[in-house]
């Protein structure tokens, strides 16, 4: 999967946020990822469940996406 390998690039180091805690401190938790280039990990019932991530990380997601469909001929 895309995503899981864009970010092991980027670091396994982050934070553990429960969707509540996040809902609250949604702006500081972005502030984060944009000027430290954190990942923080988004956990529903104490499993990670999400991630947000810098943009290079998931723009490297994407074209590594792209290009896998279109070895298959997708």
């Amino acid at each position: 999967m895309a995503i899981r390998y864009a970010v092991t690039m980027a670091g396994e180091a982050g934070a553990d946020v429960g969707i509540a805690e996040l809902k609250a401190k949604l702006s500081d938790f972005v502030n984060r990822v944009i000027y430290r280039g954190e990942v923080i990990w988004i956990t529903k019932n104490g499993k990670r469940v999400a991630a947000l991530v810098p943009v290079e990380v998931a723009e490297l997601a994407e074209r590594v996406e792209v290009e896998r469909a279109a070895g298959r001929g997708e």
